[in-house]
């Protein structure tokens, strides 16, 4: 098998590998924690959980990219876009929404808007990067 090849089914195995937990995590995951868990039991356990699936998942989409770069081009420069919008969400939205979080569980209104509106934020971001990811996933598995 060429070398490109086994990089590219690589690439591909581990753009599978991103997609399916990004979806695993947004489809089930979360709302069976909302489903089996009191409302505060469950915003808590995300509260600790996202900032280990945004570093998991920023690192994954990090080596599909070191994987998919030397067939260059589009399939790289989206998952680099992908992967940096795992740092944005982990190191700028994330600890906006906790500080807005906090201040709204104090009873601040200003807050609890501002919660609401970054939450979509970091909600439209999450599935704009699936949508990147099964983009990428699609163009690789058709030329393997």
């Amino acid at each position: 098998m060429p070398p490109w090849l086994t990089a590219q089914l690589a690439a591909l195995l581990m753009t599978a590998l991103v997609l399916g937990a990004m979806v695993f995590y947004a489809f089930v995951v979360t709302p069976l924690v909302f489903a089996k868990l009191p409302r505060e039991t469950a915003a808590e356990f995300l509260h600790e959980a996202f900032p280990v699936y945004y570093l998991v998942m920023g690192c994954g989409s990090g080596i599909a990219l070191l994987l998919a770069a030397p067939g260059g081009g589009a399939d790289a420069i989206m998952l680099a876009v992908v992967m940096a919008g795992f740092v944005v969400a982990r190191q700028v939205i994330l600890p906006r929404i906790n500080s807005h979080r906090e201040a709204r569980l104090a009873g601040d209104e200003r807050s609890a808007a501002a919660f609401r509106r970054l939450h979509r934020a970091s909600v439209v971001l999450n599935l704009a990067q699936m949508i990147v990811v099964a983009t990428v996933f699609l163009r690789l598995a058709t030329r393997a």
